[in-house]
Protein backbone atom coordinates (compact mmCIF):
# COMPACT_ATOMS: atom_id res chain seq x y z
CA UNK A 1 0.00 0.00 0.00
CA UNK A 2 1.31 3.86 -0.79
CA UNK A 3 0.43 7.24 0.17
CA UNK A 4 -0.02 9.65 -2.06
CA UNK A 5 -2.47 12.21 -3.12
CA UNK A 6 -4.55 13.84 -5.68
CA UNK A 7 -1.68 15.82 -7.94
CA UNK A 8 0.05 12.04 -8.26
CA UNK A 9 -2.60 10.46 -9.15
CA UNK A 10 -1.26 9.80 -12.86
CA UNK A 11 2.01 8.34 -10.40
CA UNK A 12 0.01 5.88 -8.59
CA UNK A 13 -1.65 4.78 -12.02
CA UNK A 14 1.84 3.53 -12.83
CA UNK A 15 2.27 2.08 -9.83
CA UNK A 16 -0.94 0.14 -10.36
CA UNK A 17 -0.88 -0.62 -14.13
CA UNK A 18 3.06 -2.03 -12.93
CA UNK A 19 4.48 -3.99 -9.77
CA UNK A 20 0.48 -3.39 -8.36
CA UNK A 21 -0.45 -6.29 -10.72
CA UNK A 22 2.45 -8.74 -8.94
CA UNK A 23 0.54 -7.69 -5.48
CA UNK A 24 -2.07 -9.70 -3.88
CA UNK A 25 -3.96 -6.56 -3.06
CA UNK A 26 -2.95 -2.97 -3.70
CA UNK A 27 -4.36 0.29 -1.99
CA UNK A 28 -3.49 4.26 -2.13
CA UNK A 29 -4.34 6.05 0.48
CA UNK A 30 -5.19 9.87 -1.07
CA UNK A 31 -7.17 12.76 -0.40
CA UNK A 32 -9.55 11.90 -4.00
CA UNK A 33 -11.19 8.25 -4.62
CA UNK A 34 -10.07 6.96 -8.09
CA UNK A 35 -11.33 3.24 -8.02
CA UNK A 36 -9.68 2.99 -11.57
CA UNK A 37 -6.13 2.85 -9.89
CA UNK A 38 -6.89 1.64 -6.50
CA UNK A 39 -6.52 5.23 -4.96
CA UNK A 40 -9.71 5.96 -2.11
CA UNK A 41 -10.02 8.67 -0.10
CA UNK A 42 -8.71 8.31 3.90
CA UNK A 43 -9.73 11.20 6.24
CA UNK A 44 -7.72 12.06 8.83
CA UNK A 45 -6.80 15.05 11.88
CA UNK A 46 -4.86 17.47 9.99
CA UNK A 47 -3.30 18.90 6.58
CA UNK A 48 -2.80 16.49 3.63
CA UNK A 49 1.16 17.74 3.86
CA UNK A 50 4.38 15.78 4.23
CA UNK A 51 4.73 17.80 7.28
CA UNK A 52 1.81 15.80 8.67
CA UNK A 53 2.67 12.34 7.01
CA UNK A 54 2.98 10.64 10.61
CA UNK A 55 -0.92 11.31 11.32
CA UNK A 56 -1.33 9.96 7.81
CA UNK A 57 -0.19 6.82 8.56
CA UNK A 58 -1.54 6.01 11.79
CA UNK A 59 -4.63 6.93 9.77
CA UNK A 60 -3.44 4.12 7.14
CA UNK A 61 -2.82 1.23 10.13
CA UNK A 62 -6.16 2.45 12.09
CA UNK A 63 -7.71 1.39 8.32
CA UNK A 64 -6.06 -1.51 7.32
CA UNK A 65 -6.71 -3.14 10.75
CA UNK A 66 -10.23 -2.49 10.42
CA UNK A 67 -10.92 -3.25 7.08
CA UNK A 68 -7.89 -5.71 5.53
CA UNK A 69 -5.72 -7.33 8.70
CA UNK A 70 -7.62 -10.80 7.59
CA UNK A 71 -7.19 -10.39 4.09
CA UNK A 72 -3.10 -10.98 4.45
CA UNK A 73 -0.05 -11.95 6.22
CA UNK A 74 1.63 -9.13 5.68
CA UNK A 75 1.47 -5.33 4.56
CA UNK A 76 3.95 -3.44 3.23
CA UNK A 77 3.94 0.56 3.04
CA UNK A 78 5.10 3.08 1.43
CA UNK A 79 5.11 6.27 -0.67
CA UNK A 80 4.06 6.29 -4.46
CA UNK A 81 7.81 7.22 -5.19
CA UNK A 82 8.94 3.14 -5.10
CA UNK A 83 9.27 0.23 -6.96
CA UNK A 84 8.33 -3.08 -5.47
CA UNK A 85 9.17 -6.77 -6.41
CA UNK A 86 6.36 -8.54 -4.65
CA UNK A 87 7.43 -11.72 -5.45
CA UNK A 88 10.36 -11.37 -3.91
CA UNK A 89 9.05 -9.73 -0.92
CA UNK A 90 6.70 -12.38 -0.55
CA UNK A 91 9.87 -14.97 -0.48
CA UNK A 92 11.72 -12.86 1.80
CA UNK A 93 8.81 -12.63 4.42
CA UNK A 94 8.13 -16.37 4.19
CA UNK A 95 11.70 -16.89 6.08
CA UNK A 96 9.96 -15.32 9.57
CA UNK A 97 7.73 -16.74 11.45
CA UNK A 98 4.63 -14.75 10.63
CA UNK A 99 2.71 -15.28 13.24
CA UNK A 100 4.32 -13.25 15.44
CA UNK A 101 5.32 -9.72 15.82
CA UNK A 102 7.58 -9.04 12.11
CA UNK A 103 9.12 -5.91 10.67
CA UNK A 104 11.07 -5.89 8.21
CA UNK A 105 13.02 -3.03 6.03
CA UNK A 106 15.88 -1.31 5.59
CA UNK A 107 17.49 -0.78 9.11
CA UNK A 108 18.65 2.91 9.83
CA UNK A 109 20.42 3.74 12.97
CA UNK A 110 18.24 6.20 15.15
CA UNK A 111 19.99 9.41 14.79
CA UNK A 112 20.02 10.63 18.42
CA UNK A 113 20.57 6.83 19.95
CA UNK A 114 22.71 4.80 17.51
CA UNK A 115 22.13 2.11 19.46
CA UNK A 116 18.23 1.56 18.29
CA UNK A 117 17.20 1.50 14.69
CA UNK A 118 14.18 1.87 12.24
CA UNK A 119 13.22 0.45 9.37
CA UNK A 120 13.40 3.45 6.97
CA UNK A 121 10.63 4.94 5.17
CA UNK A 122 12.20 5.46 1.63
CA UNK A 123 12.22 1.83 0.77
CA UNK A 124 8.88 0.81 2.57
CA UNK A 125 8.70 -1.50 5.60
CA UNK A 126 6.91 -4.59 5.99
CA UNK A 127 4.62 -5.75 8.79
CA UNK A 128 3.06 -9.05 10.16
CA UNK A 129 -0.80 -9.11 11.21
CA UNK A 130 0.56 -9.72 14.52
CA UNK A 131 2.86 -6.34 14.18
CA UNK A 132 -0.13 -4.29 12.88
CA UNK A 133 -1.97 -5.69 15.87
CA UNK A 134 0.37 -4.93 18.39
CA UNK A 135 0.85 -1.11 16.69
CA UNK A 136 -2.69 -0.29 16.35
CA UNK A 137 -2.96 -1.07 20.44
CA UNK A 138 -0.56 1.09 21.43
CA UNK A 139 -1.27 3.80 19.09
CA UNK A 140 -5.34 3.54 20.44
CA UNK A 141 -3.91 3.38 24.29
CA UNK A 142 -2.15 6.27 23.78
CA UNK A 143 1.65 4.55 24.17
CA UNK A 144 2.68 6.08 20.56
CA UNK A 145 0.75 9.57 20.77
CA UNK A 146 -0.21 11.65 18.28
CA UNK A 147 2.29 14.35 16.05
CA UNK A 148 2.34 16.21 13.57
CA UNK A 149 5.68 15.64 12.33
CA UNK A 150 7.40 13.80 8.84
CA UNK A 151 9.31 11.36 10.59
CA UNK A 152 6.89 8.60 10.37
CA UNK A 153 9.59 5.88 9.79
CA UNK A 154 11.49 6.88 12.48
CA UNK A 155 8.33 7.29 15.35
CA UNK A 156 6.90 3.75 13.66
CA UNK A 157 10.35 2.21 14.70
CA UNK A 158 10.30 3.70 18.23
CA UNK A 159 6.64 2.50 18.95
CA UNK A 160 7.67 -1.20 17.57
CA UNK A 161 11.12 -1.65 19.37
CA UNK A 162 9.77 -0.08 22.62
CA UNK A 163 7.96 -3.32 22.69
CA UNK A 164 10.70 -5.69 21.47
CA UNK A 165 9.86 -5.71 17.83
CA UNK A 166 13.15 -4.27 15.73
CA UNK A 167 13.83 -3.67 11.98
CA UNK A 168 15.32 -7.06 11.00
CA UNK A 169 18.23 -7.28 9.08
CA UNK A 170 17.38 -8.17 6.01
CA UNK A 171 20.31 -8.63 4.13
CA UNK A 172 20.61 -11.51 1.81
CA UNK A 173 22.96 -14.38 2.55
CA UNK A 174 26.02 -12.59 0.82
CA UNK A 175 25.55 -9.30 2.60
CA UNK A 176 23.80 -7.52 -0.39
CA UNK A 177 20.86 -5.20 0.64
CA UNK A 178 17.23 -6.10 -0.65
CA UNK A 179 15.32 -2.93 0.43
CA UNK A 180 17.07 0.00 -1.10
CA UNK A 181 16.82 3.54 -0.14
CA UNK A 182 17.69 4.61 -3.12
CA UNK A 183 17.18 4.14 -6.63
CA UNK A 184 19.17 0.78 -8.15
CA UNK A 185 21.82 3.73 -9.76
CA UNK A 186 23.05 5.50 -7.09
CA UNK A 187 23.49 1.74 -4.53
CA UNK A 188 25.07 0.14 -7.67
CA UNK A 189 27.41 3.56 -7.70
CA UNK A 190 28.22 3.42 -4.22
CA UNK A 191 31.42 3.11 -2.28
CA UNK A 192 32.08 3.61 1.21
CA UNK A 193 33.93 6.84 0.74
CA UNK A 194 30.40 8.24 0.19
CA UNK A 195 27.59 9.60 1.91
CA UNK A 196 25.57 7.24 3.13
CA UNK A 197 22.00 8.31 5.04
CA UNK A 198 21.68 4.59 6.36
CA UNK A 199 25.18 5.52 8.57
CA UNK A 200 26.66 2.32 7.80
CA UNK A 201 29.01 2.71 10.10
CA UNK A 202 26.90 2.72 13.01
CA UNK A 203 24.73 0.20 11.59
CA UNK A 204 27.54 -2.25 11.93
CA UNK A 205 29.22 -0.94 15.14
CA UNK A 206 25.80 -1.17 17.18
CA UNK A 207 23.65 -3.49 14.99
CA UNK A 208 26.22 -5.92 13.21
CA UNK A 209 24.40 -5.32 10.14
CA UNK A 210 26.65 -4.60 7.28
CA UNK A 211 25.79 -1.86 4.82
CA UNK A 212 29.59 -0.82 3.55
CA UNK A 213 28.98 -3.48 0.22
CA UNK A 214 30.23 -1.41 -2.54
CA UNK A 215 28.75 -1.02 -6.19
CA UNK A 216 26.58 -4.10 -7.49
CA UNK A 217 27.20 -5.43 -3.94
CA UNK A 218 24.31 -3.35 -2.71
CA UNK A 219 21.67 -4.64 -4.82
CA UNK A 220 20.30 -7.98 -4.05
CA UNK A 221 19.64 -10.90 -6.37
CA UNK A 222 16.81 -10.93 -4.55
CA UNK A 223 16.17 -7.46 -4.02
CA UNK A 224 12.83 -6.29 -3.02
CA UNK A 225 12.05 -2.35 -2.86
CA UNK A 226 13.54 0.83 -4.49
CA UNK A 227 13.23 4.09 -3.35
CA UNK A 228 13.12 6.42 -6.30
CA UNK A 229 13.78 9.27 -4.78
CA UNK A 230 14.32 12.77 -6.69
CA UNK A 231 16.93 14.09 -5.39
CA UNK A 232 19.17 10.82 -6.91
CA UNK A 233 16.55 9.52 -9.98
CA UNK A 234 17.97 10.29 -13.15
CA UNK A 235 15.07 10.55 -15.08
CA UNK A 236 12.53 13.20 -16.81
CA UNK A 237 9.45 11.28 -16.32
CA UNK A 238 6.70 12.02 -13.49
CA UNK A 239 7.09 8.47 -12.26
CA UNK A 240 10.74 8.91 -12.02
CA UNK A 241 11.06 5.61 -13.92
CA UNK A 242 8.58 3.30 -12.58
CA UNK A 243 7.56 1.85 -15.82
CA UNK A 244 11.40 2.29 -17.02
CA UNK A 245 11.98 -0.38 -13.71
CA UNK A 246 8.94 -2.56 -14.77
CA UNK A 247 10.13 -3.00 -18.60
CA UNK A 248 13.44 -3.93 -17.51
CA UNK A 249 12.46 -6.40 -14.80
CA UNK A 250 10.15 -7.74 -16.79
CA UNK A 251 12.13 -8.19 -19.53
CA UNK A 252 9.10 -6.28 -22.10
CA UNK A 253 11.93 -3.70 -23.84
CA UNK A 254 11.53 -5.97 -27.00
CA UNK A 255 14.50 -6.84 -29.21
CA UNK A 256 14.72 -4.52 -31.19
CA UNK A 257 17.40 -2.34 -29.60
CA UNK A 258 19.91 -3.88 -32.06
CA UNK A 259 17.75 -2.36 -35.31
CA UNK A 260 17.76 1.19 -33.30
CA UNK A 261 21.97 1.06 -33.00
CA UNK A 262 21.78 0.57 -36.38
CA UNK A 263 19.93 3.20 -37.39
CA UNK A 264 22.28 5.67 -35.08
CA UNK A 265 24.97 5.02 -37.77
CA UNK A 266 22.99 6.44 -40.77
CA UNK A 267 22.97 9.82 -38.14
CA UNK A 268 25.06 12.80 -38.43
CA UNK A 269 26.66 13.59 -34.64
CA UNK A 270 23.84 15.76 -33.22
CA UNK A 271 21.76 13.60 -34.00
CA UNK A 272 23.03 10.88 -32.54
CA UNK A 273 23.77 12.74 -29.01
CA UNK A 274 20.24 13.29 -29.09
CA UNK A 275 19.23 9.98 -29.73
CA UNK A 276 22.03 8.39 -27.17
CA UNK A 277 20.04 10.90 -24.89
CA UNK A 278 16.85 9.64 -25.14
CA UNK A 279 18.30 5.83 -25.10
CA UNK A 280 20.01 6.48 -21.89
CA UNK A 281 17.21 7.61 -20.79
CA UNK A 282 15.07 4.90 -21.76
CA UNK A 283 17.68 1.69 -21.14
CA UNK A 284 19.91 3.42 -18.36
CA UNK A 285 22.93 1.76 -16.94
CA UNK A 286 20.64 0.44 -13.91
CA UNK A 287 19.82 -2.13 -16.15
CA UNK A 288 22.85 -4.05 -15.50
CA UNK A 289 22.36 -3.81 -11.68
CA UNK A 290 18.89 -4.85 -12.12
CA UNK A 291 19.17 -7.70 -14.81
CA UNK A 292 22.29 -9.40 -13.54
CA UNK A 293 22.99 -13.14 -14.87
CA UNK A 294 23.81 -15.70 -12.69
CA UNK A 295 27.36 -15.29 -13.03
CA UNK A 296 27.36 -11.21 -13.16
Amino acid sequence: MVYSHSNRHDVVRSLAETYGRHCDGFWAASNLTDTSIGASKLSHIGEESYENLYIKIRAMWFYVYQNFLSDFDIFHIGGDDMYVIPENLKLLASTYPLDQAVYLGASIPNYKNPKRRFCGGGAGYTLSRPAIQLLVQRFTNGECPKAVASDEDVRIGRCLEDVGVKCQDTNDELEEVRYHHLDAHYHAAWIPARHALWNWEKLQFFHGIRGNQSQLGQISRTSTTFHLDKTTVRSLSRDRGIRRYHAILWDLCGNDFSARVERAATLNDAEKRQLLRREFERVPKVARALVRNNNG
